[in-house]
């Protein structure tokens, strides 16, 4: 059980458990656990629930939609090591060293202290989490 999180403003809450209940959402609906904090007077949906809804969110316009069909999407790009083939695993140990040989003795490739991010006049930065 989750006892604390952090929301997207930054603050710490404590979780005083969950509560699973209905959600109808258009002509769907799903059985959802909700994290009960008592800081907090709004229901925050993640995009754990926009998934299981199928809800199809336009960020830059502030609409959502819901898509006309269920589907699932995994992404298979990251595997591990034991769930390799041993053709895959010889494929892997050739990028590694290769690599290996490129970097020396330092880790990464890039010698940046810090960075700048410019926007065009009148434009406000949005904080976010990720």
């Amino acid at each position: 059980m989750v006892s604390e999180c952090k929301v997207g403003n930054g603050q710490t809450c404590v979780s005083i458990g969950y509560v699973s209940t209905l959600v109808y959402l258009g002509d769907k609906f799903r059985i959802v656990d909700i994290l009960v904090i008592h800081e907090l007077s709004q229901l925050i949906l993640e995009v754990d629930f926009w998934v299981s809804m199928n809800i199809i969110p336009d960020l830059r316009q502030c609409i959502w939609h819901l898509s006309d069909h269920e589907h699932s999407t995994t992404v298979c790009s990251i595997v591990d090591e034991f769930s390799l083939n041993s053709d895959q695993k010889l494929v892997l140990e050739r990028l590694i060293e290769s690599n290996r040989k490129l970097m020396g003795t330092i880790l990464g490739r890039i010698h940046l202290d810090s960075h700048e991010i410019e926007l065009p006049p009148g434009t406000r930065p949005i904080k976010q989490r990720y």
